[in-house]
């Protein structure tokens, strides 16, 4: 973690208040089950909310109502129509303080490839992206959440966001069993599918860029293993504390109203 960083307390429903839970972190803090329970709440500097994601938006609200903290939420920010309206209504100076934790934007070890695929997106040869990306459903904790909203949208907001930002997204969700999220659809002028999924054990980070007279490239947009996710959260995190006004719920809004729309 940031060595800026101390934490002070950390809200876990799976520890009891008081307990000290085996994180690896070196240094104490209190653990505690509400915001209740927390009596410099008015004072914090950053909260970082880490909870399943049907939880995220109801944090983020209670943090912005009681605190003048910055809070980085994990991605999605909202799970639902009516969560992604309530955050959309949010005045801008409670908005800009509201960031979202898509890390691979940091990651070092995809950043070569993300630029590859962003300088062959305007290419009159390319005609389509894939992107596939499955992940141990263990990895996720004690429960797998959609993976639309838990994997998908690393990719999703890649393309809507950094690829081909202020073009008309028309997407649909194709198939989409629990373990399964499949959206297709178009960009602009190019075809896009993408696939998330939980596995048993297999994990997967590729992107697939068609063109019209040649062969397709695969692109590995894997994560660098857990030194490369380490060093991603780390240059977030000092985004976070250097950056004085968030854009990310406009960001995170693009993404999941393409999802939304069904």
């Amino acid at each position: 973690m940031n060595s800026a960083l101390r934490p002070v307390y950390v809200l876990d429903h799976r520890y009891s208040p008081g307990s000290i839970p085996p994180t690896g972190y070196q240094t104490e803090f209190n653990v505690v089950n509400d915001l209740n329970e927390v009596p410099t709440i008015h004072s914090l500097e950053l909260a970082i909310i880490a909870t399943p994601p049907s939880s995220h938006t109801g944090y983020v609200l209670q943090l912005l109502s009681r605190s003048q903290c910055r809070v980085l939420v994990e991605k999605p920010s909202a799970t639902t129509k009516e969560e992604l309206a309530r955050l959309n209504h949010l005045p801008s100076n409670l908005r800009r303080r509201v960031f979202v934790g898509y890390s691979e934007r940091f990651n070092p070890a995809t950043t070569d490839a993300r630029q590859f695929i962003l300088g062959k997106v305007h290419e009159q040869s390319t005609i389509s992206l894939q992107f596939h990306r499955a992940r141990p459903a263990a990895q996720a904790g004690e429960a797998a959440e959609d993976p639309c909203l838990e994997l998908l949208v690393h990719d999703l907001d890649f393309v809507i966001n950094d690829c081909l930002s202020g073009l008309r997204a028309e997407l649909r969700i194709k198939k989409r069993p629990a373990e399964t999220c499949n959206v297709v659809g178009t960009i602009g002028r190019l075809r896009c599918e993408f696939l998330a999924q939980w596995t048993a054990t297999e994990s997967i980070s590729r992107a697939h860029v068609h063109f019209m007279n040649r062969s397709p490239e695969i692109i590995d947009l894997s994560s660098g293993g857990a030194e490369g996710r380490l060093l991603a959260l780390d240059r977030q995190l000092r985004y976070v504390l250097d950056t004085p006004v968030s854009l990310d719920l406009d960001r995170d809004r693009r993404v999941l109203e393409a999802l939304f729309c069904e």
